[in-house]
Formats: C-alpha cells, sequence, structure tokens
C-alpha cells in the first residue's frame, strides 16, 4: 500500500511569557487506512533569551490520542530555538485538535509555531534524524529507500528565508519568527533534505522516514492452514 499524504495544518504564532510552551490548533484527519500523523513545534528565541531546550518529556495528543515524542534538535549550539518533533500511528479520523505542550526552564520569552501532518498506507515511523549548524546552507540525511516518504523541517530563529527546498513544502512562515520550511517527499538512499537559506544564520534541520503498511494477502494467509 503506498503512502499518501493526507492533509497539513499550521497553529498560528503563539508567545508565552512563562516557562512552558502550549500550543493547540485544529485539523482534520482523512478517513483512509493505516493513518499516521507527525507533528512538531518550530520555537525561536534570539538574543539574551538563547541557551535553553525543552526539559522532562514533552507531549502532543492528535484527538486525544498520544503521540511517541521522538526528541529535538537546537539551531547550533546557542540555543537559539529549536525543532521538537513526535509521531504515532492511529490518529482518530474527522476534525481533531492538535494539542503540545513543551516545558522550558528559565525560558521567558518562547515564540513558537505547531505544524501537523497526516497519511495513510503508514506501517512504521523511524527516529529522527538531525542537524545543527550556522550557516546559508541548512541539511540533513535521512536514511531511507525507494517506496518510502521521508518528513523533514528545517528553520532558523529570525526571518531569513528559504529556497530550493529538496521536499515538497507544504508548511511554512515567513510572518514572523522563528521562519521554517517543511514538508515530505520520496525517500532515497539516503534522502538528503536541504534548502538555500537567505542569510547565514543559525539552524536547525530534522527528519524522519515512514514505511509502506504491508497489506495483508488473507488468501495466502488462510491457504497456511
Amino acid at each position: 500500500m503506498a503512502i499518501v499524504f493526507d492533509t497539513s495544518t499550521k497553529s498560528s504564532n503563539v508567545t508565552s511569557q512563562a516557562n512552558t510552551l502550549p500550543i493547540s490548533w485544529s485539523h482534520t484527519v482523512g478517513a483512509g487506512s493505516d493513518r499516521a500523523a507527525v507533528v512538531a513545534v518550530v520555537n525561536g528565541n534570539g538574543g539574551s533569551n538563547g541557551g535553553f531546550t525543552p526539559t522532562g518529556t514533552p507531549t502532543c495528543t492528535v484527538g486525544g490520542v498520544s503521540m511517541t515524542w521522538l526528541g529535538h534538535v537546537t539551531m547550533d549550539a546557542v540555543n537559539k530555538g529549536f525543532i521538537a518533533v513526535w509521531a504515532g500511528l492511529g490518529p482518530p479520523t474527522g476534525s481533531q485538535t492538535v494539542a503540545t505542550s513543551i516545558a522550558c526552564a528559565g525560558q521567558t520569552n518562547n515564540t513558537a509555531y505547531g505544524v501537523a501532518f497526516t497519511y495513510t498506507g503508514v506501517g512504521s515511523i523511524s527516529a529522527i534524524t538531525t542537524a545543527q549548524g550556522t550557516s546559508s546552507s541548512p541539511s540533513v540525511s535521512v536514511a531511507s529507500a525507494a517506496g518510502k516518504t521521508v518528513w523533514g523541517a528545517l528553520g532558523n530563529w529570525w526571518n531569513d528565508t528559504f529556497s530550493s527546498f529538496t521536499l515538497t513544502a507544504r508548511q511554512t512562515n515567513t510572518a514572523g519568527m522563528p521562519y521554517f520550511i517543511s514538508g515530505d517527499g520520496a525517500g532515497a538512499s539516503p534522502k538528503v533534505v536541504s534548502a538555500t537559506q537567505s542569510n547565514s544564520r543559525e539552524w536547525a534541520a530534522v527528519g524522519l522516514a515512514l514505511t509502506e503498511a504491508i497489506p495483508v494477502d488473507t488468501k495466502q494467509f488462510f491457504a497456511m492452514f
């Protein structure tokens, strides 16, 4: 069963003057089989407020179903922002609420967006692969293969735009920090998720691979008995 992109959504910009960063928004999940969801929060926080990372285990639900925390990557060693990722199988269909919560100890000025992506035909989801740096060429290489789908996101803490993205762009932000681009594409061995950033600045990159669900051949199954 081939993996098929369902839909993607983005939250409004959320600014929190506290040590927690809750975000929620609406996302409609299609009715296809073998559904999967990938959710990310892209946070930007430059200047003197840098030097933080998520603490504890950040949480995410899609329609009340808990997603698995896959981890995060900071924007270079200065930690001026991060991309956090969750994913899971079997999100409920229809109009649902995506809700994420991240604690950031000592943080007083978070500004972030949440994005959600749903797919059908997915049997499993890989761990994340991450990269960080300071340049105009954000990039991360994701272990994958033909027949798989790679999801990825690139972000910076400021307002540097992206061009020449190697995936199909599904959700972007150029309205207010942090700027990011995210989407998916056909798997390869490996798949490089990259773009050109308009200025040399701290960035974060993350990617993962979705593997097709294997349909059960019922005739072959019952022939075994």
